[in-house]
């Protein structure tokens, strides 16, 4: 199956702004004072569900919503730093199913946050948030670079 990357729907983005909910809520119970802002300061609180071997397993079991949390600081980290790159969301479909992905906002270049922070949260050691947003930034960064992602149609 090709690979298709098409804009979000009105109905997409309610979609996100739920699962968005979903982890913002999850997390005011398992660390109780603790509120996503869709801020920097998201990333020490997502570091420290991560940290902890019980509230890690709460991220891993709803890891799409979290990932979508991820997503919400990365893309606005991107767009305030004075050599950020563009991102928005985007729909991924191929032969893994539909999902929400992070492209480059000319290119498609894509940051699939969903299987990372899964793949990282599967393999059970301890990784660093901010590292992990920093790899996937490069990857999309090396992949326009070296003229490995065509240009995105405008619409």
């Amino acid at each position: 199956m090709t690979m298709n990357i098409r804009r979000l729907t009105p109905a997409d983005r309610r979609m996100l702004e739920t699962l968005w909910r979903t982890a913002a809520d999850k997390t005011a119970i398992v660390l109780p004072g603790a509120h996503l802002m869709r801020q920097p300061t998201d990333l020490a609180i997502l570091q420290a569900l991560i940290d902890d071997p019980t509230t890690r397993a709460a991220v891993f079991a709803a890891a799409e919503a979290y990932a979508i949390a991820f997503s919400e600081v990365l893309i606005g980290l991107e767009a305030r730093m004075q050599d950020g790159i563009s991102l928005q969301w985007c729909v991924v479909i191929d032969e893994y199913g539909t999902h929400f992905a992070i492209k480059h906002a000319e290119f498609d270049a894509l940051i699939r946050i969903n299987f990372a922070l899964e793949n990282k949260l599967a393999d059970g050691g301890p990784f660093k948030v901010a590292r992990l947003f920093s790899n996937l930034v490069t990857i999309v960064e090396e992949e326009v670079e070296q003229g490995k992602a065509k240009r995105s149609p405008r619409e």
